[in-house]
């Protein structure tokens, strides 16, 4: 998980069996652990009704198996980039101009993703097994 300047707390939630998420929490948040997965939800659950709060990003086992995330990056009003273990993808999370949310995948690392890191040039870096550090600039990172 990473504070984002502006105080949003992002938090990467490694799915049980079907679904990774992205959420943000403020104090007090319950993100339904035990109740949901993903935006799935036991049998009369559901995230409102219950004060679950929703994930603002899911995935499913096309797209890998394990989050690993991440850090908030300024250049890109406080988006979270994070990673998958097992594809080994690298995504920008970002916030649109309606409140939406989208991903564009920024990198493909060669190894297995372990965890991300962001100095204060706005370096990422990115720690995978077996393999140097993956550097991505601020330039890189950008649109």
């Amino acid at each position: 998980m990473d504070f984002a300047p502006d105080g949003r707390l992002f938090i990467a939630d490694v799915g049980r069996d079907d679904y990774e998420e992205i959420s943000l929490a403020g104090a007090g948040a319950n993100l339904g652990a035990f109740w949901c997965e993903g935006n799935l939800c036991k049998k009369g659950k559901e995230p409102d009704a219950d004060g679950f709060t929703a994930p603002i990003f899911t995935y499913g086992r096309d797209d890998g198996c394990a989050v690993i995330g991440g850090v908030t990056v300024p250049q890109f009003n406080n988006g979270f980039i994070f990673g998958d273990y097992c594809s080994k993808r690298v995504w920008l999370l970002e916030q649109d101009d309606r409140g939406g949310w989208r991903t564009r995948i920024l990198a493909q690392a060669a190894r297995f993703l372990s965890s991300f890191y962001i100095d204060a040039d706005g370096t990422v870096y990115t720690l995978t097994y077996g393999k140097p550090i993956m550097r991505m600039l601020p330039a890189e990172v950008q649109e």
